[in-house]
């Protein structure tokens, strides 16, 4: 079988190891061989081959012949700006080569040798760049379409490139990304990427490359429920970070701003010396968040910048709760902290109006170990927290931020990071900078949503290559991000943390402070409180019989509706109610109860001590009023009168009845002071016949039922 010039031979099979892969076939040098030009590395050149031999491979089977012409997949005419003027320095020293007897030179050792040195002398270019353009010329059957690049001619060897097979060069290895598109597909949107992102804002390459894949490679699902997510493309149908970062640095090198700058290696700390897993040690802290607020029930008001509490697993520096409001740093806000790191990040979502799952932000465990300042858990009101959850308190020293190294550097990133975007972030350094709190406009509201969304998103970062132990190599995981590694450590180390009720919870963060039971009811500093519990154990009765009794109370400082008691440090927790009904429906704070309970008895003791001086002043004008009477009785009487029933009743219907005429006489005058144009132009009657009988009746009742003797 007689081959033709750029006939395409390839081995049938991989046991061949005279014959090169897969080749065109050149010609016959003077020696007689064949001369094959390989197709799949670029690096190789030309290989003689026996005649001899080949013909008895053909004949075999042992070798096959593909095609006999390689077609153009590239016309000189169609090349970018770039190309073209590359193939424009090259062409007029390959042209002369490729034409007449100067073409069988290609096919010596020698030949090629003297082409490459004059080339080399012509172009001034390096013997690597001229040797490797004459193999593509080689490659493209000694023509100058070599020159060309080839950007569609990636399958084999004279088949055009079918969709889905544009990966070129080495493959990926066990567990990279093999991407099913090349980067010509996505180079425009990279570019954009590139020219925003890491021009423009200096970011960096890998930095950029995520952004830009969570933006343009991303697609929104509706869940059955309503519920709207962001769901990445497949790995196959994104561009890798390697094509991004080729991308990324040829527009570099154009003589753009060059912005890729090495990374400052970060030294190894001590923070988790000694930490044996998952919720082994937590770290709490406060920071200022920089963000103005504003009043929820007055929009125009700024009440000043938020502060944050945050808490973070030192194992692998996860999120595990935390606070933002309007509270100053102390044990009343880290118990707000506490609690919702203890309790379900779905619950406090959904408080919040953000929408997760549980797996989402599964850290609702207690630790072994809490590291914190003199700030927040050395007070009276934080001393039972180690009794009632059984952990071991850490304090730092002063002003060594050192010792709390993970939450300080959490907060660092916070700060610097998205929070930014919000209106009212920053802090006021010059007298002509603009200050924040007239741009603010979040509530405390939307402050705790933003922290909340800011902790979900720092959980879901890819965890650190340091931390990823082979295990979870091993079992297949192909995305690590901070809060997997965290679950897969609570699956399989040392379990450190544990799970606690909800209420249980609530009650031993509270503050603890002493209470007595009375025959009337708890009182707890002065404010009085009652259960359905009290009354039916027979306290109160045994109270009132031996004395008040001494109980432990636990009180939650912003709502004071409501407080636990225990008669034993054994006992259970057991609530009691405020017993005025008409302070309840203010749901006030247990200090505010307090304080108004202290300004209420200080008014009732005012108000006593000025009752007291009307009491005396009372006193002496009705013991003057009984010594006037008997004065008045001494000096009327001159003997003394019968007592008999008659006489009394008689003189009784004369007082009443003149009782009464007074009262009417008061009334009318009343009525007439009260409405004078009713009255107006009338003068008072002078008392005519009527009145002075009326008169002469009530006297003759005087002289009958009054006189001595009767």
């Amino acid at each position: 079988m007689m081959l033709l010039e750029n006939s395409i031979v390839e081995p049938s099979s991989s046991d061949i190891q005279w014959f090169p892969e897969r080749a065109i076939f050149l010609g016959m040098d003077k020696a007689g061989c064949a001369v094959f030009m390989p197709l799949l590395t670029q690096t190789k050149g030309p290989e003689r081959v026996s005649m001899t031999a080949l013909q008895n491979a053909l004949e075999e089977g042992t070798l096959t012949v593909f095609s006999t012409v390689r077609p153009a997949l590239k016309e000189p005419d169609s090349l970018s700006n770039a190309a073209k003027k590359e193939y424009d320095a090259w062409e007029p020293h390959f042209r002369a080569l490729l034409a007449g007897e100067r073409r069988d030179e290609l096919l010596e050792a020698e030949g090629r040798k003297r082409t490459i040195a004059a080339i080399m002398e012509a172009t001034k270019r390096p013997n690597i760049a001229v040797r490797r353009m004459l193999y593509k010329i080689l490659r493209a059957g000694r023509h100058l379409y070599g020159i060309c690049n080839d950007f569609s001619g990636r399958g084999a060897p004279g088949v055009k490139q079918e969709p889905g097979t544009n990966k070129r060069g080495r493959k990926p290895l066990a567990g990279g990304i093999a991407a099913e598109r090349p980067a010509s597909d996505f180079r425009a949107r990279i570019e954009a990427a590139v020219q925003e992102r890491v021009i423009t804002n200096g970011e960096k390459i890998p930095v950029a490359f995520r952004k830009m894949t969570a933006t343009d490679f991303s697609r929104t699902t509706t869940a059955p429920n309503g519920k709207v997510k962001t769901v990445l493309l497949p790995e196959a149908q994104r561009p890798t970070l390697k094509q991004f970062r080729a991308i990324a640095e040829d527009i570099q090198h154009r003589g753009l701003k060059r912005t890729r700058l090495n990374a400052a290696m970060a030294r190894p700390g001590t923070a988790k010396d000694g930490v044996l897993g998952p919720g082994f040690r937590y770290e709490i802290d406060a920071t200022g968040g920089q963000l103005e607020l504003v009043s929820e029930f007055d929009l125009d008001q700024a009440i000043g910048p938020a502060n944050a509490y945050g808490l973070l697993d030192v194992w692998l520096t996860v999120c595990v709760g935390g606070a933002m409001g309007v509270f100053n740093a102390g044990y009343n806000a880290a118990q707000v902290a506490l609690f919702n790191t203890f309790t379900s990040k779905k619950e406090l979502c959904e408080r919040w109006d953000i929408d997760i799952d549980d797996e989402v932000w599964p850290c609702h465990h207690v630790p072994r170990y809490i590291t914190s300042d003199r700030g927040e858990l050395v007070s009276d009101a934080s001393e039972a927290l180690p009794t009632e959850f059984n952990i071991i308190l850490q304090t730092a020293a002063p002003y060594v931020p050192q010792m709390k190294g993970s939450i300080e550097g959490w907060f660092s990133g916070l700060k610097s990071g998205d929070i930014r975007k919000l209106v009212g972030f920053g802090r006021k350094m010059g007298r002509t900078q603009r200050d924040p709190k007239h741009d603010a406009a979040l509530t405390r509201y939307d402050a705790m949503r933003a922290f909340l969304l800011l902790a979900i998103k720092y959980n879901h970062q890819a965890a650190p290559k340091s931390a990823i132990p082979p295990q979870m190599i091993e079992q297949g995981y192909e995305q690590i991000s901070r809060i997997a590694l965290w679950q897969w450590g609570m699956r399989n180390l040392m379990l450190c943390a544990r799970i606690e009720e909800r209420g249980y919870i609530y009650t031993s963060l509270l503050r603890k402070t002493d209470a007595s039971i009375r025959d009337n009811g708890l009182f707890v500093e002065g404010v009085k409180y009652m259960s359905p519990e009290i009354r039916s154990s027979g306290l109160l009765q045994r109270a009132a019989k031996y004395g008040a009794i001494a109980v432990e109370a636990t009180i939650d400082d912003f709502l004071g509706n409501t407080i636990w008691f225990r008669t034993d440090m054994d006992a259970p927790w057991q609530p009691a109610f405020l017993a005025d009904e008409k302070l309840r429906i203010y749901n006030a704070s247990f200090r505010e109860l307090v304080e108004y309970n202290r300004k209420v008895k200080n008014v009732h003791e005012r108000s006593k001590i000025a009752g007291a001086a009307y009491e005396l002043d009372t006193e002496k004008k009705l013991l003057d009023i009984s010594n006037a009477a008997v004065e008045r009785k001494r000096q009327q009487l001159t003997k003394p009168k019968s007592r008999s029933h008659k006489n009394v009743r008689a003189a009784r219907a004369a007082d009443a009845q003149n009782e009464r005429r007074e009262h009417g006489a008061a009334v009318v005058q009343s009525y007439a002071a009260s409405n004078p144009a009713k009255v107006a132009g009338k003068k008072p009657e002078a008392a005519g016949p009527q009145a002075a009988v009326s008169q002469s009746r009530l006297d003759l009742v005087k002289s009958a039922f009054m006189k001595n003797g009767g």
